[in-house]
């Protein structure tokens, strides 16, 4: 049985976390053996299993607790904005 999470907030928690990682949600996708579709399906559908949150949280080296944050649209603000950032000066 899934847990339910509301869907954006889940996209954008991994998104977040991922952005301070400088990576790509396609970037996360092929770390995790998925594809980017695959992914963004996976976290709007907002009912994902728990060891699909176990194996995002591993792949994020956070525990399961930090995905399901609340994101601060502020920090989600400034990493997205970083990652893009460091994305154009490569």
């Amino acid at each position: 049985m899934g847990l339910k999470v509301k869907k954006p907030q889940l996209y954008a928690r991994v998104e977040l976390l991922c952005a301070q990682r400088g990576w790509s949600m396609a970037e996360f996708a092929r770390k995790l053996g998925m594809t980017r579709q695959g992914l963004y399906a996976l976290l709007m559908r907002g009912n994902p299993r728990i060891g699909q949150l176990q194996r995002i949280a591993c792949g994020l080296e956070v525990p399961v607790d930090d995905l399901l944050a609340q994101v601060n649209p502020s920090e989600y603000g400034r990493a997205a904005l970083d990652h893009a950032r460091r994305a154009t000066a490569t």
